[in-house]
């Protein structure tokens, strides 16, 4: 849970959290993708060999320290490329904040060699215009962008080394200690193509719902939706 407590906890909108849980989606799912990888190479290891192998890595029967270096791998992964991508799209949120606001013309930003993509600034505007369905297609974008690719190359990889009809399963425990993240969780992967055969469950100690983080106000609308908001 420390890559999530970094987080923003109070904002379900929060473009920051959304970008840096799609990164761990990815991280998780790319880390994974190549522990594996590297057990059917190296050791030969297919169908239920390859199964036994991820689960006495994920619950030990001896130590933890595997499991310890495979999530701090993941969360290295999460925190390099989302540090990267906010540095690069910090310009982005500025200009979008401020086209909401109605502050600043498209043309100031081109100034000092900036060039804007006119076509990018007329969909953000749009989307942040109209949060219902805009929210939806900025949260379909941060996922197609962070972490489509990786869960598919997983799952491509699976198929080909493990029996036919098997799902695969990410969970999280101790799930109520995510807050709102949960509700971004939710968020980002009701993207997922649903041909994909990953499912996520969030399972915790804690039986009691008053745990659990409510679902955001006004959910009908925040719950699709995604406002530029950090």
């Amino acid at each position: 849970m420390e890559f999530f407590s970094l987080l923003p906890k109070s904002n379900d909108l929060s473009i920051t959290a959304h970008i840096a849980i799609a990164c761990f989606l990815a991280a998780a799912h790319e880390t994974m993708h190549e522990t594996l990888r590297k057990a059917h190479n190296e050791n030969g290891l297919n169908g239920p060999q390859l199964l036994e192998y991820w689960h006495e890595l994920m619950e030990p029967t001896g130590t933890r320290d595997r499991r310890e270096e495979f999530f701090t791998q993941v969360v290295e992964r999460a925190n390099k490329v989302s540090r990267f991508i906010f540095f690069q799209l910090s310009a982005l949120n500025i200009l979008a904040v401020e086209i909401e606001c109605g502050s600043l013309q498209r043309q100031s930003y081109q100034r000092e060699g900036r060039r804007a993509d006119n076509r990018s600034l007329s969909n953000i505007s749009q989307d942040l215009r109209a949060p219902r369905q805009g929210g939806h297609r900025i949260s379909r974008k941060i996922y197609g962008l962070h972490a489509k690719e990786a869960t598919e190359d997983l799952m491509e990889f699976l198929s080909d080394v493990l029996p036919a009809e098997r799902i695969t399963v990410m969970y999280f425990d101790e799930a109520h200690e995510l807050g709102l993240h949960f509700w971004i969780f939710l968020r980002l992967v009701q993207h997922q193509l649903l041909l994909t055969n990953m499912w996520y469950a969030f399972m915790g100690t804690k039986a009691n719902i008053s745990y659990y983080a409510p679902r955001p106000s006004n959910s009908q609308c925040r719950f699709a939706c995604l406002r530029m908001s950090d």
